[in-house]
Parts: C-alpha cells; structure tokens; sequence
C-alpha cells in the first residue's frame, strides 16, 4: 500500500501528537516507540536521512505527508524535532 517504510496508523499517530503543539522534539529511542518499529543504522550515522525530499528519501514522505518537516536532527544526542508544515 505504502512505499514508505511507515504504515498508516503509524501516521495517525504523528498527526495526534502534534495536534499539541507546532512542533515535536523525540529521542530516536521515543520515536522508535511512537512509529512501533526500529530506525534504521543509517537514521543514527547519516544526516541525509533526515532529508525533507519526498523524491530522493521514501522515509520523508512519512512526515511530509502528514504535514511535517525535520526541522532538526541531533545524531550525537539522537534527537528529532518535526515542525509542521506552514499551509
């Protein structure tokens, strides 16, 4: 159904949490919790991985198609912060 690593529901779930407010920090270890699945090695050692481009990174079109975008990433700390996107 999805080419992207995450499913459905596990989208639901970024769209829930972010109905608190305009931006979401998590650990890696938070985020694996959220999406009920593991990152993969290159999510811990590559910033690009991160990258906001739906074309090149089938993992953003996560986020982007729920209305987010890193706004940040820590690999030392292993921490995210998605931000919603401006409409």
């Amino acid at each position: 159904m999805f080419k992207d690593p995450f499913a459905f529901v596990q989208r639901i779930r970024f769209i829930q949490i972010l109905e608190e407010g305009p931006s979401v920090r998590f650990t890696f270890g938070k985020l694996e919790k959220a999406i009920a699945d593991q990152l993969p090695p290159s999510a811990r050692k590559h910033r690009p991985w991160w990258a906001n481009e739906r074309g090149r990174h089938v993992q953003a079109s996560s986020w982007l198609g729920v209305g987010l975008k890193v706004g940040s990433v820590d690999l030392t700390g292993e921490i995210v912060t998605f931000n919603r996107i401006k409409t």
